[in-house]
């Protein structure tokens, strides 16, 4: 029979819109619950900065695909889902987690965490707080001409033309349901691999 092994869940969504919180919060709530949970960031795999062309003018940009060792990734995600027991879970998260096929073939379920523009850049350009910290803090023309394009060019190649992306949005949905969500969708995801799981769909969130 083939080993069983552990879920794989995705998150991906714009800076600042999230991501690390409720993937931090999963594991939390499910290592109180007894199961295994290991979370890891693409911020992790980050390389440096990138130079991109805007309105033909070179400028420095954080969010290129390009700034993230991919290969590094991928490779450490299937060496850490091998070590994680069969009832855990791994949690992916990044803004630009779908990026790479690689990480989506071998997930078991995909949520991103939908928000508007002027919020991602009211959030990433302002001054971080002890509550809500912001180590990098980008001006609003930043996030107008490279952070938010960027987005856009993401969601068109590597989220939209995806099956089975469980879309949350923060700006209208508590961050309470979105937890409450992913948790809901872990408990009912079949064991094995299945990057185009769909279930039943939740509330108000949407399936694409």
């Amino acid at each position: 029979s083939p080993t069983i092994m552990c879920k794989v869940v995705l998150i991906s969504g714009p800076s600042r819109s999230g991501k690390s919180r409720l993937a931090n919060a999963v594991g939390k709530h499910l290592q109180g619950k007894g199961r295994e949970c290991v979370v890891m960031c693409q911020d992790t795999y980050w390389t440096g900065v990138a130079t991109v062309k805007v309105n033909g003018e070179s400028k420095v940009s954080e969010e290129d695909p390009s700034c993230t060792n991919w290969d590094r990734f991928v490779q450490e995600v299937i060496e850490r889902k091998a070590t994680i027991e069969a009832t855990g879970v791994l949690v992916i998260e990044g803004f630009q987690s779908f990026h790479d096929k690689r990480l989506v073939e071998i997930c078991d379920l995909s949520f991103h965490l939908d928000a508007p523009k002027h919020l991602i850049a009211q959030r990433r350009s302002a001054c971080g707080t002890a509550d809500q910290p912001n180590p990098h803090p980008k001006s609003v023309d930043y996030c107008d001409t490279i952070l938010w394009p960027t987005h856009e060019k993401y969601m068109r190649t590597s989220v939209d033309p995806l099956q089975g992306i469980v879309r949350l949005d923060v700006s209208e949905v508590p961050f309470s349901d979105i937890l409450q969500t992913v948790l809901s969708e872990l408990d009912t995801a079949p064991q094995e691999p299945c990057p185009a799981y769909h279930a039943a769909t939740a509330g108000n969130f949407a399936r694409m």
